[in-house]
């Protein structure tokens, strides 16, 4: 998994398997954004996942690349699932510079149902549980985990929580994938998975553009209140 220094847009330039940082000057947004292709095939050849299961492996892959390469640092990034849904444990990692790894664990049964009755959006697969980050800097430091609830709502929205929670950053996280099938050079069907998604973040530099508070602070707060108030 590389990553490259141009700006977002320009032409001949991203492709697959390549991260792309991108930052827009005057709105304060900065982010970075991914696609994914023999990357991906790779990881999810390797178990012959359902279709529904490797869609969402292949959403969480993307979350992970987006985050994991920000780091600063030699490292691992990890990002896993746990609930009580027909797939009970996705779990990606990204290890500097550029190795990653993931898994899935369902269960047949309860999948075979969720695909006969049309439930498998992603929160419908994984149910009630937990969203793991965990940031691992070596043996010389400890671990740093933050944990979110699944709660029903999409990979993207209970990404979103992680950030106003842990870092009170406006942040959007958007993820896609889906199969592709076409033909290869000799003219034979090929089936293959593409997979992209993007972070973008409100990090204002001037104090005027911060976001804030729109609510009373409450007991103790010397500020001026509303009329009324």
């Amino acid at each position: 998994m590389a990553e490259a220094a141009a700006a977002l847009g320009q032409f001949d330039f991203a492709g697959d398997d390549h991260v792309v940082p991108f930052q827009v000057e005057g709105l304060d947004v900065r982010g970075r954004a991914v696609q994914l292709g023999p990357m991906l095939d790779a990881i999810l050849e390797r178990h012959h996942y359902p279709a529904p299961v490797a869609r969402l492996l292949a959403e969480v892959v993307v979350l992970t690349v987006l985050l994991g390469t920000s780091l600063k640092f030699d490292g691992k990034f990890t990002v896993q699932t746990k609930g009580d849904g027909p797939v009970d444990l996705l779990v990606a990692d990204f290890s500097t510079p550029e190795n990653v790894r993931a898994y899935a664990r369902f269960d047949q049964a309860l999948l075979n149902k969720a695909i006969e009755s049309g439930e498998t959006e992603p929160e419908q697969l994984l149910g009630k549980g937990v969203l793991a980050f965990t940031i691992d800097q070596g043996k010389f430091s400890q671990p740093y985990q933050g944990i979110v609830p699944l709660d029903g709502t999409t990979l993207e929205e209970i990404a979103g929580v992680y950030f106003r929670q842990s870092e009170q950053i406006p942040t959007r996280v958007r993820l896609a994938a889906a199969e592709l099938f076409d033909r290869d050079d000799a003219g034979k069907p090929r089936h293959r998975w593409r997979a992209g998604g993007l972070v973008a973040q409100f990090l204002p530099e001037a104090p005027e553009r911060m976001r804030q508070p729109d609510l009373h602070g409450g007991d103790g707060d010397t500020g001026s209140r509303p009329p009324g108030g």
